[in-house]
């Protein structure tokens, strides 16, 4: 079943270029960040190191030491690169952030394919390929300067090193220690999906105890330099790993976190994958599983799930790291499933391929051209300048929306006030409001309102909204106030 190309080797600078051009696209225009984490505790960690932020305005995760500071000293390092060189501008530099994650995983992936692509047949080589670089959530989560995206490239690094046949690199032990203990580092959960993955390699492909050894070895190193790290950014020593972990055992110090059903991973696959691809991303796991119980993927996937599904608080992006394993789990259930696929007539075949490409396509529109999370970093090249900013929303949550001080410092005068407390004209020249706030703040205030900007286009907030079933923010504008004058004699 020839679903794209027959040569898997066929236009490899073709889809060099187009992987590139379509993550440098992605990182330009996917600003701001898609959890706070994101933002929190790695910029403004980076911030602190550069005198820029008091360790009293961080989270409570930096003075309990529980996140890595590999991430914060990139940044604050880029940053300073950045700005001797004359790139003073916030927006650019979280750009340059975004552009070396994208660099990161684009190598992560193009080591994975070649590592793994013989495991197909050579005609699904090629779609392989492609959904490595092109399904739709892939490029989004490549360009995130998270812990999540970086632990993700650095796990596929690893496992790609795991998949070298004995004969291709003898000295595979090492790139793989040191590539799947930098994910630990990054993002500690990640262990789970590691641990699995060395199950694997002893159990099933069974190297030799010296390779094994080679590997542990690799992977303490590693961490000895993740401890120097922490405690270089810490001030003491300290392994954040670790106290993440005795964290997860003792509770977090005053964080009271949302807990959910056990069953909630699978019906949110559904949900923020698009339901005919999350369909197929969960029926493809469960073909691997049952036809291929002996596979990498199977030992890498099952435990993190496992674990996720006991742990009461659950959240999204705690899959991420296993994201860029989805398009190998989807070519090899095809390929376990030839002979019943090909007894389906063609025409419905290619009807069925066609919608979950048209799908996929949208999609990957829609993360490729609009700012990431609620889009807020749209809004900040015409505030600044512009004096200081009303934000028309309930003072508790305004932190959903303000924009971060690395992006705009906040000018006095700047506030957040309900929707329904507004009594008169507003004091500011600016205001972010949701649309459907206009007409009440309008009648309100006997004030225009000038459109300056806009989180997402009108095309991408239709879309948002069937995508997120109508459950999240709506976008937000950016508006110029001006007062009304008097209306003129005889009007």
């Amino acid at each position: 079943m020839n679903l794209l190309f027959s040569n898997p080797h066929r236009h490899p600078v073709l889809i060099a270029v187009v992987a590139v051009t379509l993550h440098v696209v992605t990182a330009w225009n996917s600003s701001g960040y898609h959890s706070a984490d994101e933002h929190h505790q790695v910029i403004e960690f980076a911030q602190t190191k550069l005198g820029e932020l008091p360790p009293g305005h961080l989270a409570w995760e930096h003075p309990t030491g529980i996140r890595s500071s590999i991430q914060p000293w990139i940044a604050a390092g880029t940053i300073v690169a950045a700005r001797s060189v004359g790139i003073a501008d916030p927006l650019h530099q979280a750009f340059l952030l975004r552009l070396l994650s994208a660099l990161l995983a684009l190598i992560a992936v193009r080591a994975f394919v070649r590592a793994a692509r013989d495991q197909l047949p050579r005609d699904l080589q090629q779609p392989f390929m492609l959904l490595s670089i092109g399904l739709w959530f892939l490029p989004f989560l490549h360009v995130r300067f998270s812990s999540e995206g970086w632990s993700a490239s650095f796990l596929l690094l690893g496992l790609a090193a795991l998949l070298r046949k004995p004969d291709q690199a003898a000295r595979w032990p090492w790139p793989a220690g040191a590539a799947l203990a930098m994910a630990v580092l990054l993002r500690p959960s990640t262990a789970v999906v590691v641990a699995g993955a060395i199950a694997w390699l002893v159990v099933v492909r069974r190297p030799g105890t010296r390779l094994v050894l080679q590997l542990v070895f690799a992977g303490l190193l590693t961490v000895l330099l993740g401890l120097v790290a922490d405690s270089l950014f810490y001030g003491r020593v300290v392994l954040s790993t670790w106290n993440y972990w005795m964290m997860a055992v003792s509770g977090p110090p005053r964080e009271a976190f949302d807990t959910l059903p056990w069953y909630y991973y699978p019906p949110w696959v559904m949900k923020y994958t698009i339901p005919p691809i999350g369909a197929l991303l969960l029926t493809a796991f469960i073909v691997v599983l049952v036809r291929s119980p002996r596979h990498l993927l199977v030992w890498c996937i099952t435990p993190l799930l496992v674990v996720l599904t006991l742990v009461p608080h659950k959240e999204v992006r705690f899959l991420f790291p296993i994201a860029d394993l989805a398009p190998l789990l989807v070519m090899l259930a095809v390929s376990s499933m030839r002979a019943g696929l090909e007894a389906i007539p063609a025409w419905l075949r290619q009807f069925f391929v066609g919608g979950l490409v048209l799908i996929n396509l949208v999609a990957l529109a829609v993360v490729v051209m609009r700012p990431a999370g609620n889009g807020r970093t749209a809004l900040v090249p015409p505030m600044r300048g512009a004096g200081a900013v009303t934000y028309l929303i309930d003072p508790v949550v305004a932190w959903r929306i303000e924009v971060p001080p690395f992006y705009r410092d906040k000018v006095p005068g700047d506030t957040a006030i309900a929707p329904g407390a507004v009594q008169g004209p507003l004091p500011t020249p600016l205001v972010v409001l949701r649309d459907a706030d206009l007409a009440l703040l309008q009648a309100t205030t006997r004030q225009h309102f000038e459109p300056l900007a806009r989180t997402a286009p009108l095309w991408e907030e239709h879309l948002m909204r069937w995508y997120t079933w109508n459950e999240g923010w709506p976008p937000w504008t950016l508006y110029r106030v001006h007062a009304t004058g008097p209306t003129p004699a005889g009007d």
